[in-house]
């Protein structure tokens, strides 16, 4: 397993599936950039297991050079349709061999967050005050490298004691060796807890299931903190890949 931690504001890691051969990498890659509040996970294909990490590093550069990608946070609203048209347009250049999932949250100020989401990687939404899990994500078999755009792309907001939580498909091959829908399973492992907890509940279940399961990778978030706190910016920009 491969994590990133910071602070209790956000807990991330991938955890190789047992259906990998042991002449294959998993496909699945995390990026975390706190100061530009992107969170976004990619699952690759067996044929091509370094797609997904490729594909974040690409989107990371395109964020960093692009002046839609506001530093504060505060003008998502205003720079949406750019941040999506300069998405689709690393799509269109991105190559049939190269397709990958992709799923991203930019958390932005005043309790907005961008969607951007591609394939069947998962978003969640978890209220802190219900204990409501709600899949904000519709899965799909559009994938970059195959589509010209991407599926879904949205405006949300995020308020009170909220998580957000994203995850390769492999969630939902753990949920259901649980013979549990994902938001079933999510919800046996909160409790009360924050990020970490509940990645602990995930990944420790994960050690329960003796049948075969796929690349599983998780962000978990308090998604009004993200970009909050003082630390070396090295220390708040992570791409986790194998």
């Amino acid at each position: 397993m491969k994590s990133f931690e910071y602070q209790d504001l956000l807990f991330a890691a991938i955890l190789p599936g047992n259906k990998v051969s042991t002449h294959s990498a998993p496909g699945d890659a995390v990026l975390i950039d706190l100061d530009l509040g992107i969170l976004a996970v990619a699952d690759g294909p067996e044929r091509n297991p370094s797609a997904s990490a490729c594909f974040l590093e690409r989107f990371h550069a395109l964020a960093g050079a692009s002046t839609s990608f506001d530093p504060d946070g505060r003008s998502l609203d205003t720079h949406f349709e750019s941040i999506v048209a300069e998405t689709n347009d690393l799509l269109l250049a991105t190559s049939y061999h190269e397709n990958t999932t992709f799923s991203a949250l930019i958390i932005g100020g005043d309790n907005r967050a961008v969607l951007l989401h591609t394939g069947d990687s998962l978003v969640y939404l978890i209220s802190g005050t219900d204990r409501r899990v709600t899949q904000i994500s519709r899965s799909n078999h559009f994938m970059v490298g195959r589509a010209p755009r991407l599926f879904q792309t949205e405006v949300l907001t995020v308020t009170g004691s909220d998580l957000v939580l994203l995850a390769t498909d492999g969630l939902t091959d753990l949920a259901r060796c649980h013979k549990l829908p994902v938001d079933r399973f999510l919800l046996h492992g909160l409790n009360g807890g924050g990020p970490r907890y509940l990645s602990d509940s995930i990944i420790a279940r994960s050690g329960t299931v003796e049948v075969d399961l796929d690349d599983l990778s998780i962000i978990v978030a308090d998604p009004r903190s993200v970009r909050s706190g003082v630390s070396h910016p090295a220390r708040r920009k992570k791409l986790l890949r194998y």
